[in-house]
């Protein structure tokens, strides 16, 4: 994990246009599955996307490729993963929206069953701001995938789940950008 350290120091900024098309490639793909749609319409399926793929924008554009393969959800390695780092890892990229990488039971169901498949090396969290014309994205954490579980922890706030990273971090299994 230590080789990302320099590479995710700091923010970097990412086109409106290339993020909109690519959120509009992904949730077509998504749309088109009813199973993955879960109930959402077009317009909630289109959103939902948009925030995660400005992340994973962000991240490939600061370590590698973004994973452009045709989305098929018969099988985990064409969708399993969002970047290829020039490291050779592939990474699973994730929208950290507050203080603590916070989620639902339900929406870390599919990343348990990726992790257990070992879809990829690494769980990079990040955040963004949008400006006019680009998004600024700033890696959070880089997550050792194989502990995520063990960090994952009932919050008291609310009826969700958070990955504890402070805890992680004095294990050497998760790095705090």
């Amino acid at each position: 994990m230590e080789e990302y350290i320099e590479l995710f120091k700091n923010p970097v900024k990412v086109s409106i246009n290339k993020v909109e098309d690519r959120a509009m490639w992904m949730a077509e793909g998504i749309y088109d599955n009813i199973k993955s749609r879960k109930g959402r319409d077009w317009n909630k399926v289109y959103w939902d996307t948009l925030g995660g793929v400005v992340c994973e924008e962000g991240v490939a554009a600061l370590c590698g490729e973004l994973n452009t393969q045709e989305f098929d959800v018969t099988d985990r390695s064409t969708y399993g993963w969002d970047v290829m780092s020039k490291f050779g890892h592939k990474i699973e990229v994730k929208r950290h929206k507050e203080i603590w990488y916070s989620f639902y039971q339900t929406a870390v169901n599919t990343l348990h069953n990726s992790i257990e498949a070992k879809a990829f090396e690494y769980i990079v969290t990040a955040s963004y701001e949008k400006f006019t014309d680009h998004y600024l994205v700033r890696p959070r954490l880089i997550i050792d995938p194989l502990t995520f579980r063990y960090y994952t922890r009932k919050s008291q706030y609310s009826t969700g789940l958070y990955y504890d990273h402070y805890a992680a971090k004095g294990k050497n299994q998760c790095i705090i950008f």
